[in-house]
């Protein structure tokens, strides 16, 4: 489809090229995780959302994204403040203008002060992105939720 409407506004979508969020391909990146990436690029992809990055370093994965002709708008960064600093670095190192969190345990919302919490972790967690230069989302998708 060239053209979606959004709001009162039509879009051209042949600006964008295609992407993959390469979740989809967690058990294939496990096994072979260049030779997945090279799959990815060979079949048209130009953007991915990686969730992990293969053990390289942002350097490296740099140079693979490069030889791919791949490029990354977005990535996961886990909740963990400990390593935030270290995740936003890496993701702005990659080239990721967005990044997406998740808070997968029920745990997480068993009651308000838990909730409380997970806004705290939240809203560090944007300061310090934006900081970078880098847009916090926050996906809807909520594991192990019974």
């Amino acid at each position: 489809m060239k053209f979606i409407r959004i709001n009162n506004e039509l879009w051209d979508m042949s600006k964008y090229p295609p992407g993959l969020a390469l979740h989809t391909l967690r058990n294939e990146l496990h096994q072979d995780f260049i030779g997945t990436l090279r799959k990815v690029a060979s079949i048209g992809y130009k953007l991915i959302e990686p969730t992990n990055y293969g053990g390289l370093t942002a350097d490296e994965f740099v140079k693979v994204l490069k030889c791919l002709g791949l490029g990354v708008v977005s990535t996961r960064i886990l909740p963990n403040l400990d390593e935030l600093a270290f995740q936003l670095d890496y993701a702005k190192k990659i080239g990721a203008k967005y990044f997406y969190t998740i808070f997968v345990d029920k745990e997480n919302f068993k009651d308000e002060a838990s909730i409380q919490e997970v806004i705290r972790k939240l809203k560090i967690m944007g300061m310090e992105a934006k900081r970078r230069g880098i847009q916090l989302c926050i996906t809807p998708a909520i594991m192990n939720m019974e």
